[in-house]
C-alpha cells in the first residue's frame, strides 16, 4: 500500500498545478544563450585543440580568495572530434556529496557516453571543510590510482560537496559554484570547441541541487538541466532568465529529497500546459513530458518504482564499507538514465544533414505533436493508479503491475523491460554512498 501510495501522491503533485496562461512573447522564446553567443565562431581553428582523447584534470584561477582560488575538473576528451573544427556540445556533470569527480565519472558511464555522442564532460571538483585535492580520503586508506580514480572511495568526514544554494555548507564557507560554472564554460567554449549555445548540466543528489540551483541563476548558460535524485531547496525563488529544458528523476522510495524534484517548478516557468503525456514506459519507470512548452524546450521526469537514492539505471562503483549501515535492498529500473540524457538533450541540437528520401520518411512517421491519442490528463492516471493499488497489501511486484496496467491502459502503450533488471541485464543493488 505505502509504494502505491506514494506513487498516487507523487503524481497527484504534479496534476495540482493550475491552469496556466499560454507563453508571453517575452518568456516563450528562447534567447540565445549569452551575449557572446553570435561573436563565437562556428568552427575552432585546429591548433586550438590539444586535447587527446580520455581523462584530464583542468586547474583554474577564481577571482575568489584562498581556498578557493584554484578550482579543477576533469575534462572527458571523445574517441573522435569532428575533422572540420566545428564544435561539439558539452554535459558539465556534478557529483554527489562525499564523493569525487572519478566516482560520479564511473558512476554514470560518462567517458562511454562522450565516446558515442562526441560530447565533450566536464566534472568539477566540490569543495569540503578541509582542503583536499582528490575528494578522497587522505588517511592512505584510498590510494589515487587503485582505489580513488576508479570510483572506489567516499569520504565522508571530509565532504566534498557544492554549493547548491546560499545556506549550503561551501556557500557559508564563502565558494561560489555558479561563478566556477561560468567559467569552466568559458574555459570549455576558448579551449575544448564547445558551443556556446549547448552546454547542458547534470548531476546527482548534491550535484542535483547544484544544477537545479544554475537553472535559476545561470539560465543564461545552460540550453538544459538533468538532475537526477535532488530537489529544489534553495533561497531566494526560482527566477531563470530564459526557458531552459528540463530532464529529471526520482525513485519513489527516496527519502532524502522531494518526491517531486523541480519537474512541476520548471513546467510552470516555461508555462507549459498541465497535460503530459508518456515518454518512456517499462515494468518499473514511467517517464512523462508535459504539452506545450516554451519554444525549444520540453520538461521531461521520469519515476522508477521502488527505486531509493541512487542514479537510476547505474550500480554504485564504491562498497558499502560502513559495518553498521542497514544494506538496501535491490533496487529495480531499467531505464539508463546516463543513455537517456545526452539522447533527450541531443533532440535540441541542429538536425544533421539528410537525404529527400530520409526526410520524406520520418515526415511520413512522425505522428501529429498533441494529439489526443498520444496525450493524457495527469489526473485521470492519478485516479486509475489510485484506484488499483490503494488497499493492495500484496508483494511490490504485484503493485507495480498493477499501476504499470493503469498507466499502459491510460497511455494506450505496450508494457516492456524487466522488473529489477537494469539497462545493462544486471541486477540494480542500491548501497550506501553520497548523499
Amino acid at each position: 500500500m505505502r509504494r502505491g501510495a506514494e506513487l498516487a501522491v507523487l503524481l497527484t503533485a504534479v496534476a495540482a498545478q493550475q491552469p496556466r496562461a499560454p507563453p508571453t512573447a517575452a518568456h516563450g522564446q528562447r534567447e540565445p544563450p549569452t551575449q557572446h553567443a553570435a561573436d563565437e565562431p562556428e568552427r575552432c581553428p585546429a591548433a586550438s585543440f590539444r586535447w587527446s582523447p580520455g581523462e584530464h584534470r583542468i586547474n583554474i584561477t577564481t577571482a575568489q580568495d584562498e581556498p578557493f582560488h584554484q578550482r579543477s575538473f576533469l575534462l572527458l576528451v571523445p574517441q573522435t572530434m569532428p575533422a572540420d573544427g566545428q564544435r561539439v556540445p558539452a554535459l558539465v556533470a556534478w557529483h554527489g556529496s562525499s564523493e569525487s569527480p572519478w566516482y560520479q565519472s564511473v558512476l554514470i558511464d560518462a567517458q562511454p557516453n562522450a565516446d558515442r555522442y562526441g560530447w565533450i564532460v566536464a566534472i568539477p571538483f566540490g569543495t569540503a571543510a578541509h582542503h583536499t585535492d582528490t575528494c578522497c580520503p587522505d588517511d592512505g586508506s584510498c590510494p589515487l590510482d587503485s582505489m580513488c580514480r576508479p570510483g572506489l572511495c567516499l569520504d565522508k568526514p571530509n565532504r566534498c560537496q557544492f554549493a547548491n544554494g546560499p545556506m549550503a555548507g561551501p556557500a557559508r564557507r564563502g565558494a561560489d559554484d555558479v561563478a566556477l560554472a561560468r567559467l569552466i564554460v568559458d574555459w570549455l567554449v576558448d579551449h575544448a570547441c564547445v558551443s556556446r549555445q549547448y552546454v547542458f548540466s547534470s548531476g546527482f543528489s548534491n550535484g542535483a541541487r547544484m544544477s537545479l540551483r544554475l537553472g535559476c541563476e545561470a539560465a543564461d548558460l545552460f540550453a538544459g538541466i538533468a538532475p537526477g535524485a535532488g530537489t529544489s531547496s534553495f533561497e531566494p525563488p526560482c527566477l531563470p532568465s530564459r526557458p531552459i529544458s528540463y530532464l529529471g528523476f526520482s525513485g519513489t522510495e527516496d527519502h532524502l529529497v522531494s518526491r517531486v524534484a523541480g519537474w512541476e517548478m520548471f513546467a510552470q516557468l516555461n508555462n507549459c500546459t498541465t497535460v503530459t503525456r508518456p515518454t518512456f514506459t517499462s515494468a518499473t519507470t514511467r517517464c512523462f513530458a508535459y504539452d506545450g512548452c516554451a519554444v525549444d524546450t520540453f520538461v521531461e521526469f521520469c519515476v522508477a518504482i521502488g527505486m531509493r537514492h541512487e542514479w537510476m539505471g547505474h550500480i554504485r562503483p564504491s562498497p558499502n564499507t560502513d559495518p553498521g549501515a542497514v544494506p538496501y535492498d535491490l533496487q529495480p529500473t531499467d531505464l539508463d538514465f546516463s543513455w537517456y540524457i545526452f539522447n533527450r538533450f541531443s533532440t535540441l541540437l541542429p538536425p544533421p544533414e539528410m537525404s529527400d528520401t530520409a526526410a520524406e520518411f520520418i515526415a511520413a512517421h512522425t505522428p501529429a505533436a498533441g494529439g489526443a491519442d498520444d496525450s493524457i490528463s495527469v489526473p485521470g492516471a492519478v485516479a486509475a493508479a489510485a484506484d488499483l493499488v490503494v488497499g493492495n497489501k500484496g508483494s511490490s511486484l504485484l503493485i507495480t503491475m498493477l499501476v504499470s496496467a493503469a498507466m499502459g491502459a491510460l497511455g494506450g502503450y505496450k508494457l516492456g523491460g524487466a522488473l529489477g533488471r537494469s539497462s545493462k541485464g544486471a541486477r540494480y543493488t542500491s548501497v550506501e554512498g553520497g548523499d
